[in-house]
């Protein structure tokens, strides 16, 4: 993704509240989420623990799992069928594509959050509907998606935070539904896999390797990205295996810009490193005059961070621990994004989503321990792993006709071998 609208001063958009917009568009909202997304199967589950929610006046947050640029979209099929409509906090970089795009996002109940910094702005909007009880607001607190349906990535404290703040004027209760949200492909992607596969090994200058798994093919492809970096890192490709040399890289990026800004290199997790430099960076990068050398070098930095996030959302464990089509098309569509900085579906695909009961913010409001984490977001994490733990289990509807996928689940789940961590780092 172009970093560069991250030199432009951040203004607070706030949703368009009329609902007009939302009737008027759900004539069509199928037609617009099958040719865009190539989503045509919907199964929403759940949805009387929301409803309960809203007819108790409740201040309402919905956590949701990120995993796709379709995740804000799919939830829209959640106003077509309950006509409970939405609020969402979008990052503000989807306002600066264009106006006709910020237009779009705010008449379907989109505010911009800015994720380099404490948006002040935004969190007092999300305060005022929480606190009249005016529409749930949807979040996605892992800040970003990764590309892994079946495993929630770490959560950060903002849905907390928010949560805890109006809490604590005692308005009316504030209760948290944590919301799974699961894709399963409805018509066969073979033929697409292999043609995108193929795609990518001419765009590594190297023959498409038929008859070889797509795992392996995946893994090739992975491997040649990664040692073009740590050829420009390292100035030669290192050894190992792909998680270790990832990590490995990725601390090194990480630890050269700590030491150069912070004069040591952290030991908080990955992602709460690379939380703290980019804000730290950007904030520099706002303040430099444009196209000069040392704005040229910042954005180059902050891409760098960028690239290390993208590391961070490889796992290789995750399409051997089952290759399902699911996680092939996940892992292939990571890797397409690495070099094209765009998502193009792969083949028709069904979602399911899912509520679940609310977390009652009072329940929470003592101080956490040092060190523990937050209780709310590790509370969040463990429900919504559990959700997708149970959709994942259960599979995709009988009625859908899905295709099996080319490789078996290990004995040995993934998701009884995965851990969940929170913000400071800690496994669950």
């Amino acid at each position: 993704m172009d970093q560069s609208y991250l030199s432009k001063p951040y203004t607070f958009i706030k949703p368009v509240r009329t609902t007009f917009w939302g009737h008027l568009l759900k004539p069509f909202y199928h037609r617009i989420m099958n040719g865009r997304y190539m989503i045509d199967r919907f199964d929403i589950r759940g949805t009387e623990h929301l409803r309960r929610s809203v007819e108790a006046k409740k201040g309402v947050l919905l956590s949701a799992n990120h995993c796709r640029y379709s995740d804000p979209f799919v939830m829209g099929e959640v106003m077509r069928t309950t006509n409970i409509f939405l609020y969402f906090c979008a990052s503000w970089h989807l306002f600066c594509v264009s106006k006709t795009q910020t237009w779009i996002l705010r008449r379907m109940g989109a505010m911009s959050i800015y994720r380099e910094g404490t948006d002040r702005e935004c969190i007092r909007e999300c305060q005022r509907v929480l606190e009249e009880a005016e529409r749930p607001i949807v979040l996605f607190p892992e800040g970003t998606f990764y590309r892994q349906n079946d495993e929630l990535g770490p959560l950060q404290d903002g849905v907390s935070f928010i949560a805890r703040l109006t809490q604590k004027k005692e308005v009316r209760p504030i209760v948290i539904h944590p919301v799974a949200i699961k894709y399963w492909f409805t018509e066969d992607p073979t033929a697409a896999i292999e043609r995108r596969l193929a795609q990518l090994e001419r765009r590594c200058h190297c023959h498409p390797k038929m008859g070889v798994s797509f795992v392996d093919r995946l893994k090739w492809i992975g491997n040649a990205l990664l040692t073009v970096k740590e050829m420009e890192v390292f100035g030669n490709p290192q050894l190992g295996g792909l998680e270790e040399r990832q990590i490995s890289l990725a601390n090194h990026i990480c630890g050269s810009f700590e030491e150069r800004y912070f004069g040591k290199s952290k030991r908080n997790s990955l992602m709460e490193r690379l939380r703290l430099l980019r804000n730290h960076i950007v904030k520099l990068f706002t303040e430099t005059p444009q196209h000069t050398p040392e704005w040229y070098e910042l954005l180059y930095q902050i891409e760098d961070l960028a690239f290390v996030q993208q590391l961070f959302s490889h796992s290789w464990r995750y399409i051997d621990d089952w290759p399902s089509f699911e996680r092939i098309a996940e892992t292939l569509t990571r890797l397409e994004e690495d070099l094209y900085d765009e998502e193009t579906p792969i083949a028709k695909t069904g979602v399911i989503i899912e509520f679940g009961e609310p977390i009652e913010v009072a329940n929470y409001m003592s101080k956490k321990s040092r060190g523990e984490g937050d209780p709310i977001t590790i509370e969040l994490a463990r429900r919504t792993q559990g959700m997708l733990d149970s959709l994942v289990q259960q599979g995709p509807p009988p009625s859908w006709n899905a295709p099996t996928g080319p490789g078996p689940r290990r004995s040995t789940t993934a998701d009884e071998d995965a851990e969940v961590v929170s913000p400071s780092g800690t496994s669950l």
